[in-house]
């Protein structure tokens, strides 16, 4: 996760990076305007949902393992410049991002730990945002996922069509 070749994308660099600053926007937006109780809008609404977005980003992951099985794809894709770990690990990142929010998603369904750092109402607020930061991260990883094996798919179906 840390380890990173020149010119290569892979590592924490796919998540700490200046579209991160974006994600935290959008989670102080959400602290603010949302309404509901940051732990109850896990309860209700995003417990489900978490759960959903992990099962779609496995499902396209595993469609894409199934694609750079292909000689012929495996062979325009890994260069010297862009390794398979470059693929693989970017993959294995978006789960551990998304996995990470299904698992602060789950805590916050149960009503949180029972720590208090700030006080009830900053510590209500600390929690709503790293919850909606959390999740704006994994549904951008969630979008990476579907999109690349897309376009893997999209590749692959070019590449048979030049045979």
């Amino acid at each position: 996760m840390l380890h990173r070749q020149p010119g290569s994308p892979r590592g924490i660099g796919n998540i700490a990076n200046s579209f991160l600053l974006v994600h935290v926007a959008i989670a102080t937006v959400a602290t603010l305007l949302i309404k509901s109780d940051p732990f109850t809008f896990a309860a209700k609404a995003l417990f489900p949902a978490s759960s959903i977005l992990i099962g779609m980003s496995l499902a396209w992951t595993t469609r894409a393992s199934t694609l750079l099985q292909s000689a012929d794809l495996r062979d325009a894709l890994f260069r010297n410049d862009r390794r398979a770990e470059d693929y693989v690990y970017g993959f294995q990142l978006a789960i551990l991002v998304i996995m990470l929010m299904v698992t602060y998603v789950a805590i916050m369904a149960g009503g949180g730990l029972s720590i208090i750092v700030f006080g009830q109402e900053t510590d209500s607020l600390l929690s709503g945002f790293w919850l909606y930061l959390l999740l704006s991260l994994a549904m951008r990883e969630c979008w990476g996922v579907v999109n690349f094996t897309n376009l893997l798919s999209l590749l692959d179906y070019r590449r048979g069509e030049k045979r």
